[in-house]
């Protein structure tokens, strides 16, 4: 789920054919039902998923860090590679024994909308101490404005796993789409890290890294209508912490469930 709704997200800005990314949807998540089913052995690990955009193109790879794939045949196992090799342009694979497996996908994509150049060189998620260890999911969005089609998507995954009330997802919402309007103005443009978690009745957001100052200056600034700062009111908890390039700050929201 988390998954499909960042490819429609990164759909809707790139203004994708809905066909395109239906074919794009069920390769994808042939590949990470695979490491699923088939990965960890019936344990937890992480899954990984990296997208890239280029001209008419589009690559995603999805990647554990598991038994390696040689350890499920595609005969026997099951992994749907038929399925992503009929819906991909070319597909590979690259896996070794018990270091996890690489898969390779890439899609037509034509008459998309490009995305502005972005440089891979300073993407970084937040430290482990930094983002908390119970994080379900960090994701990198470069260039930062695509968290205005992606980040209330996910933001609305996790409210729901959350048990969050209908009033309090449209809470969650409010909140995701004002601070999506103005991130990327907080970040100079460059890249965005997202950090999601949820428990029942509640929900932590952090995002990284902003200039500094520019914690509290969406906090302030974010007003919707006669409501005021939306983010603060609506928001049960909030922290900004300065990371270790002490430039730079992360944004950490909490919101709860009321009983």
């Amino acid at each position: 789920m988390l998954v499909r709704q960042v490819l429609t997200g990164v759909a809707e800005a790139i203004d994708l054919d809905a066909r395109d990314l239906y074919e794009i949807s069920v390769a994808v998540t042939e590949a990470c039902n695979n490491v699923v089913v088939h990965a960890y052995r019936g344990d937890e690990g992480p899954l990984e998923v990296e997208v890239y955009v280029r001209p008419a193109v589009m690559e995603v790879v999805v990647r554990d860090r598991g038994v390696g794939i040689e350890l499920a045949p595609e005969e026997s196992a099951g992994t749907g590679l038929s399925v992503i090799r009929a819906l991909s342009r070319s597909v590979a694979l690259s896996a070794a024994a018990g270091s996890g497996t690489d898969v390779w996908m890439r899609f037509d994509t034509p008459r998309t909308r490009e995305l502005a150049p972005t440089s891979t060189e300073q993407l970084e998620l937040p430290t482990p101490e930094e983002a908390g260890s119970d994080t379900a999911i960090e994701i990198i969005l470069a260039p930062a404005h695509l968290s205005r089609t992606i980040l209330p998507r996910l933001l609305s995954v996790f409210a729901a796993r959350a048990h969050f009330t209908m009033e309090r997802l449209v809470d969650g919402q409010l909140v995701a789409d004002e601070l999506a309007a103005g991130v990327e103005s907080s970040t100079g443009g460059g890249h965005l890290s997202v950090g999601i978690s949820a428990q029942p009745r509640g929900l932590e957001l952090r995002l990284a890294p902003l200039r500094a100052g520019h914690a509290n200056r969406l906090l302030r600034n974010a007003s919707l209508g006669g409501l005021g700062p939306v983010i603060r009111k609506l928001s049960t908890h909030h922290r900004v912490t300065t990371l270790a390039s002490g430039d730079r700050e992360m944004l950490a929201l909490r919101l709860v469930q009321s009983p």
